[in-house]
């Protein structure tokens, strides 16, 4: 699923995990992936949070598409 959302947007959206290594200029994250129901995450120093979605930066976007749609067909 491709981002709409502003980089401003995704950090105040509370139940969402950032995977991107941003630079000086925070850039919009591609990716979406929306979970089924809300994990357990622990991030640094052990604390704790649930996460529904999870924003995915990449350095090869063609390749993670591909492969996300060839799990989800063979989810189905």
């Amino acid at each position: 699923m491709k981002n709409i959302k502003t980089p401003e947007e995704v950090a105040r959206d509370r139940s969402c995990f950032e995977l991107a290594l941003h630079g000086l200029e925070k850039e919009s994250i591609p990716y979406v992936v929306k979970l089924k129901e809300p994990v357990e995450i622990r991030r640094f120093f052990g604390f704790k949070k649930r996460v529904q979605t999870v924003y995915v930066k990449v350095d090869e976007p063609g390749i993670f598409y591909k492969m996300t749609q060839r799990y989800m067909k063979k989810d189905k």
